[in-house]
């Protein structure tokens, strides 16, 4: 007897943005086709960009280059399906307790919750797709993700008005490492690694780092001779030297 199963479905679209015709059906088909894996799945599709140059080398790598398998293995660089294009089952959004609007939602041990130690109630309000999107991911490592290749949404660019705008690299840097650690870093067998690349990206990630796992990192690995030559990395403020 399924008569008491919520049906509903939740559809993103951002207030300044285009749906395209047939948007909701062929994503509800999408997702209600899926059978058993509906109440775990987050749709997303391909999107228009308007002014079309906008972001382009974004728009290029998310429309073009994320496969399935590249669907996860780069959500640590960035929502690989971007949130105007979202769809999912209104229960797995309760499941996933929605978007984080107050700190104590970090006391519920029981749920995923990419809440950085130097949020506070203004910063929660910035980066709600990343951290929904990771949520989605991580809680008991169960997400999944469906890309529907073909544009369904027109993105709108508007200079200084979207809310990444808004959200700093510092922030989301912050709050990417912490997902990072979480899933990868924290396992058993990363009890030594290496850190590719001494120049500015490595060195934000360090800095960005637990202290807890810092003494995991072996060294860091580069091809510059300059950097080679240096021979460690040694950061004053924050106590590091690699």
């Amino acid at each position: 007897d399924n008569t008491n199963i919520d049906r509903t479905i939740l559809v993103w679209l951002d207030s300044d943005d285009v749906m395209h015709r047939h948007r909701i059906a062929i994503q509800v088909e999408t997702l209600w086709t899926s059978n058993n894996n509906r109440n775990l799945l987050l749709v997303g599709s391909q999107f228009e960009r308007d002014p079309p140059d906008s972001t382009w080398h974004y728009s290029y790598w998310a429309n073009h280059i994320l496969t399935d398998k590249r669907l996860y293995l780069e959500q640590y660089r960035e929502v690989t399906l971007i949130q105007p294009t979202w769809c999912m089952m209104k229960s797995r959004f309760q499941q996933l307790g929605g978007y984080i609007v107050d700190l104590n939602y970090n006391n519920d041990k029981n749920k995923y919750r990419l809440i950085h130690p130097d949020d506070t109630i203004e910063t929660l309000r910035l980066a709600e797709d990343l951290r929904l999107f990771h949520a989605h991911l991580n809680n008991s490592n169960e997400g999944q993700l469906k890309l529907i290749h073909r544009p369904l949404v027109t993105y709108r660019h508007k200079e200084g008005l979207s809310q990444s705008s808004k959200t700093s690299r510092k922030l989301l840097l912050k709050l990417r490492v912490l997902a990072f650690e979480r899933s990868i870093l924290q396992q058993s067998r990363w009890n030594k690694f290496v850190i590719w690349g001494a120049g500015r990206d490595g060195k934000d990630f360090v800095k960005n780092m637990s202290s807890s796992l810092l003494s995991r990192v072996v060294c860091m690995v580069d091809v510059d001779p300059k950097k080679i030559e240096t021979g460690y990395y040694i950061n004053k403020e924050e106590n590091i030297r690699i």
